[in-house]
């Protein structure tokens, strides 16, 4: 035992010795320097892709792709090469390809961004939704030319038009000028392809039919790559006259797991349920993106159920209890549960008595 640790002894010291003579022989590795050598970074190859998030969406960078992308939303990319020159401006597709053409452009179904390089950086940009006053034509194309239209305001969520016509035009000013701005069309309902649209005269773009919605992306180059404006417009047209019933779509945030009702507002007039008089609106719930289960809409006022199944009319289930005729505002809650994961998810839709 005692000459067995004497050899442990012996070789540990030897050891400390062989370590402080190189350490005072040889210089400490500068860790800065030795990956800036050229030869070393020959041999670096980058797992992941240089990213510039400039959406707002926490994207998050992998191997030869980005992902966290809103399937609901449009992109496009700027690319810049290992010497932050800009080498592409490209627009990303719905299968998550990059085009050069903007009208290639579609809403990412699997939220991600492939097929990448990993020496590149990326600057990803979102589409802003277009807002303002424009002006909205329900009628002929003939009578287009004389007919003053109807102002309507689009806010973050599009427009909403009742359709008591089946042709739609819509003026873009003084939000858009048509001669310097590519415009696309994107259907939703029904889905569909992307397609450039043509203006019917001036700025004014002719719109799809009742029943759909689809959104208008408007794109203009400043130079090769720079892109001075990325916009999106949803219209929504309902397929009613006004006064027939409100239809509500359900709109599903797959990566914030909430419902959006548009529209989620109604007004109706406390003369109309005294005097029983005027149209009380049935509210009808659609959905897209993802189908309802078998299990029923539910319908709560005060966490109390109401009604179940696909539309509510509030003449017969809520406005037949006069306590609700008083002026205010009246919060109804809508509950579904999707197909797609079995998960109960609720919104709110505002009822005004004025």
């Amino acid at each position: 035992m005692r000459n067995f640790a004497q050899k442990i002894i012996f070789f540990s010291v030897w050891g400390i010795a062989i370590a402080l003579f190189f350490s005072s022989c040889i210089d400490p590795i500068d860790k800065k320097k030795f990956f800036k050598d050229d030869k070393v970074q020959e041999k670096i190859e980058r797992d992941r892709v240089g990213l510039v998030d400039r959406t707002g969406d926490s994207l998050r960078v992998g191997n030869k792709r980005i992902t966290g992308l809103n399937p609901h939303k449009y992109y496009y990319v700027e690319e810049l090469d290992e010497d932050e020159n800009q080498i592409s401006t490209r627009f990303v597709t719905s299968d998550g390809s990059l085009s050069n053409n903007p009208g290639n452009i579609g809403r990412v179904t699997d939220g991600l961004i492939s097929g990448l390089d990993n020496n590149s950086t990326y600057i990803v940009h979102s589409a802003s939704p277009l807002t303002g006053q424009m002006t909205r034509h329900d009628t002929s194309l003939a009578n287009l030319p004389v007919d003053t239209g109807t102002k309507i305001t689009a806010g973050a969520n599009g427009i909403t038009i009742p359709s008591p016509t089946a042709i739609h035009f819509l003026d873009l000013s003084p939000l858009i000028d048509v001669n310097t701005t590519d415009i696309y069309r994107s259907p939703v309902i029904p889905a569909g392809t992307t397609v450039p649209v043509t203006p019917i005269s001036g700025n004014i773009i002719r719109l799809q039919g009742e029943g759909t919605e689809t959104d208008y992306i408007f794109v203009d180059f400043d130079g090769a790559f720079d892109v001075a404006l990325f916009k999106v417009l949803r219209v929504n047209i309902n397929g009613q006259a006004p006064g027939d019933g409100l239809v509500v779509r359900v709109t599903f945030d797959i990566i914030n797991g909430t419902p959006t009702l548009t529209p989620n507002t109604i007004t109706v007039l406390q003369t109309d349920l005294i005097n029983n008089s005027g149209t009380i609106p049935i509210i009808n719930i659609t959905s897209y993106s993802s189908n309802f289960n078998n299990n029923p809409v539910v319908w709560k006022y005060n966490n109390s159920q109401i009604s179940t199944g696909g539309s509510l009319d509030l003449k017969a289930n809520f406005f037949d209890d006069e306590e609700y005729w008083a002026k205010g505002v009246y919060i109804i809650t809508v509950e579904v549960i999707l197909n797609s994961n079995d998960h109960k998810y609720s919104g709110n839709i505002y009822v005004t008595v004025n």
